[in-house]
C-alpha cells in the first residue's frame, strides 16, 4: 500500500509492538522503510511497557528519524516542513509549516500549540469499537472516556487528525477500519 502511494515522507506516532520480539520486527520493517523514504516517528505508551533496552531497538534505527526529543525539517528542494514532537515543540522556529506527532491526543491539552498547522494523533484511544458517531463526528462509547475520540478536529488554528491505527489491542474492531492517512501538503 505505501509503495502504491510513493509519499515523499512517511510520519508515524507510536504503539508499535506489545511483546518485546515485536520490537525486532518493527525496528526491521522501520529500516526498511527507511531505505525508499524519508521517515518520521515518535514513540507510544505500548512502546516503554518493556524497559529502555527493549525500547531502544526502535528509537535507533538506521536511517530513519526519531523525534521524541528533537524537531524535523524536511525539505524537498521545493517546500519545507517543521515536524515537531511534544518535547521539541517549543524549542523549534516555525519558519514553515508545522505538523506535531503526538501519540496521545489529549495531551494537547497541556502544550502550547500556537504556531502547529496540522496535528496528528497516534490513535483513537478507547475507539476500537464505535457503535455511532454524533453529529460533530465524536466516536461512541469512546468519547465518554477519551474527549478526543474522533477522526478530524478543529482546534483554535490547527486541525487534529487521529488515526485509527493499524493494530489490535483486542483481536477485532467494530465499525473502526484500520487505516494509513494519506495527506497532501502544498
Amino acid at each position: 500500500m505505501i509503495d502504491e502511494i510513493n509519499p515523499e515522507i512517511i510520519v508515524m506516532t507510536g504503539d508499535y509492538f506489545d511483546t518485546p520480539i515485536g520490537a525486532n520486527y518493527i525496528r526491521d520493517f522501520i529500516f526498511s522503510l527507511s531505505l525508499k523514504y524519508t521517515v518520521v516517528y515518535i514513540s507510544g505508551n505500548h512502546d516503554h511497557y518493556y524497559g529502555k533496552r527493549i525500547f531502544n531497538r526502535i528509537s535507533n534505527v538506521h536511517g530513519a528519524n526519531f523525534i521524541d526529543f528533537k524537531s524535523f525539517v524536511f525539505d524537498n528542494g521545493e517546500k519545507k516542513l517543521n515536524i515537531v514532537s511534544k518535547f521539541s515543540i517549543n524549542k523549534t522556529v516555525r519558519e514553515w509549516p508545522t505538523i506535531l506527532l503526538i501519540h496521545d491526543p489529549n495531551e494537547l491539552n497541556y502544550l502550547n500549540t500556537k504556531g502547529i498547522d496540522i496535528a496528528l494523533a497516534g490513535h483513537l484511544h478507547g475507539g476500537q469499537f464505535i457503535f455511532y458517531k454524533d453529529k460533530f463526528g465524536f466516536h461512541y462509547p469512546g468519547h465518554f472516556f477519551y474527549p478526543y475520540c474522533i477522526d478530524k478536529l478543529k482546534i483554535e488554528d490547527f486541525t487534529l487528525f487521529v488515526s485509527r491505527g493499524l493494530g489490535d489491542t483486542l483481536p477485532f474492531r467494530f465499525n473502526c477500519p484500520k487505516e494509513l492517512i494519506h495527506f497532501l501538503i502544498y
